[in-house]
């Protein structure tokens, strides 16, 4: 991504003050509830992928295992 996407990108980020562990929980859910599930989903794999990166930067990605699939007619 480069500058201007990311400058782009903060345009939209706002922030808050946390008066409790409570409140904090409470806005988490609602930011996450807010995003469309395809969109929570690939945020998901990308921080998957980044924490796996970090942990084994000279290794490439794990793949899915084919045995998890059923594929019926």
């Amino acid at each position: 991504m480069d500058a201007a996407a990311r400058k782009a990108a903060r345009a939209n980020w706002r922030g808050h003050v946390f008066h409790s562990w409570e409140e904090a929980d409470d806005f988490d859910v609602d930011f996450w509830l807010a995003i469309p599930m395809a969109d929570r989903a690939r945020v998901t794999w990308e921080l998957s992928r980044e924490v796996w990166d970090l942990a084994h930067p000279d290794e490439p990605p794990p793949r899915l295992d084919r045995s998890i699939v059923l594929v019926t007619r």
